[in-house]
């Protein structure tokens, strides 16, 4: 189904932002995104990720390193 989100005063961010925030490559944040690791919005050719998002995401990765090494 379509998901509406209210994004009163939210700050989109672009891919090559999101990939310098995670300090990987833009091919590597593309890849997470077609295997559906982090959310990100579509409008058209334009691809963008709330801040939540990426938020999200780090905490889901950190809690994969942490608990993938044991």
């Amino acid at each position: 189904g379509i998901a509406f989100v209210s994004m009163s005063n939210e700050t989109l961010l672009t891919k090559s932002e999101v990939a310098r925030q995670l300090k990987v490559s833009v091919r590597c944040l593309e890849n997470w995104m077609r295997d559906r690791r982090i959310a990100y919005l579509k409008c058209g050719a334009a691809v963008r990720f709330t801040r939540e998002a990426v938020d999200n995401f780090k905490r889901s990765w950190l809690f994969d390193e942490l608990f993938r090494s044991r």
